[in-house]
């Protein structure tokens, strides 16, 4: 349970806005675990002026929930919204699931 209150932590240090909210309202699930490996990432938009940023990862989760010790793997995609800070940081502002059919129509410029 530390580990997972360490994390959000990192987590809301990491972010801005509504997403460090939320992350502020996040408990752990006692005696649940999930563990997330970001395979692939890649900037999509770059706006240095405005001190904007996105970006698409694509991450293998494994979670193992309370009870059980086969741990179950998901793979997903993620499009992050991040901010420049007036110290100069980039931080997290939103997070999203990107469905597999649109990460698809995006990549072929439809």
């Amino acid at each position: 349970r530390q580990r997972a209150q360490a994390g959000i932590r990192s987590w809301a240090a990491s972010s801005t806005g509504p997403l460090r909210d939320e992350l502020a309202r996040t408990a752990p699930k006692q005696g649940a675990s999930a563990r997330g490996t970001v395979t692939e990432a890649a900037v999509t938009a770059l706006d240095t002026h405005s001190g904007t940023a996105k970006l698409i990862a694509a991450v293998t989760v494994d979670v193992t929930p309370a009870g059980t010790k086969t741990p179950t793997t998901d793979r997903k995609r993620l499009e992050a919204v991040l901010e420049r800070t007036d110290g100069g940081r980039w931080k997290v502002r939103a997070l999203d699931a990107v469905p597999l059919g649109q990460a698809a129509q995006k990549g072929d410029g439809r």
